[in-house]
């Protein structure tokens, strides 16, 4: 279960499991890590520390520290393929910078992450914790998060 909305769909499953078995189990508790795909790790990993600069550097929300790390890392990223250079450079390039920050934050949400593959979002988040640290952000690193979004198999 990742929201409330999805508690009635949850009661739902173990409704039609009870009538079909006649009981259910229920396991209450986070999703392991080690369970979940490289990419979702990933995913979280940035948002984990999107919310952690917020909070310590109230410069911006989350959301403003995420276009800015999708426009300081991953543009120089997603640069690398000429299609994108090419619509960036026509588009996002002219504007001033606060503009930009905001072509990267909803609602506009122009396509940085969402279109990189597993290999160039590994780069992403190890360009976002530099660029984090940088501002004086103190990025934590749940071990299990942290190994799995990285492709890091754990000894």
């Amino acid at each position: 279960m990742r929201t409330l909305d999805d508690l009635d769909v949850i009661a739902n499953i173990c409704r039609a499991e009870h009538d079909k078995h006649g009981s259910v189990d229920v396991v209450i508790g986070a999703t392991p890590e080690e369970h979940i795909s490289r990419s979702v790790a990933q995913n979280r990993l940035a948002f984990l520390w999107y919310k952690e600069a917020a909070f310590q550097l109230a410069d911006y929300d989350t959301d403003g520290y995420r276009g800015m790390c999708k426009l300081h890392v991953g543009v120089g990223i997603r640069k690398e393929k000429e299609a994108f250079r090419e619509v960036y450079d026509r588009v996002i390039k002219p504007l001033a910078y606060e503009q930009k920050i905001a072509c990267m934050k909803e609602p506009i949400n122009f396509p940085i992450t969402s279109e990189m593959s597993v290999k160039e979002m590994n780069r992403y988040l190890e360009g976002i914790e530099v660029f984090l640290c940088g501002l004086g952000a103190v990025l934590s690193k749940p071990e299990d998060l942290y190994f799995a979004a990285l492709g890091i198999k754990k000894k």
